[in-house]
């Protein structure tokens, strides 16, 4: 729902450091427009949040986390669809 918080974790369980986590976008954010307001944190070397203070739905799209080492690469995807406020008369 516009304006509701969105956090999106991406955590490994195990793996060799160095690792790097990377989020992306799918369709991109819109160049012409403002850049919607969110955050990446890491909070140790296997996990990165991605949070959204105030969703609006120009954040939904696909979001992928890819995790690359020296030896391995993997992804993971999560679609978010962001609705509207709803219109309370």
């Amino acid at each position: 729902m516009e304006g509701e918080r969105v956090t999106l974790v991406c955590a490994l369980s195990s793996g060799d450091l160095p690792v790097y986590l990377e989020w992306t976008k799918r369709p991109n954010f819109e160049t012409n427009h403002q850049v919607p307001d969110f955050s990446v944190v890491e909070t140790d070397p296997f996990t990165r949040i991605l949070s959204i203070a105030k969703a609006s739905q120009a954040h939904s799209g696909l979001y992928i986390c890819e995790a690359k080492s020296s030896s391995h690469r993997i992804s993971s995807q999560h679609n978010l669809t962001v609705l509207g406020k709803r219109n309370n008369n």
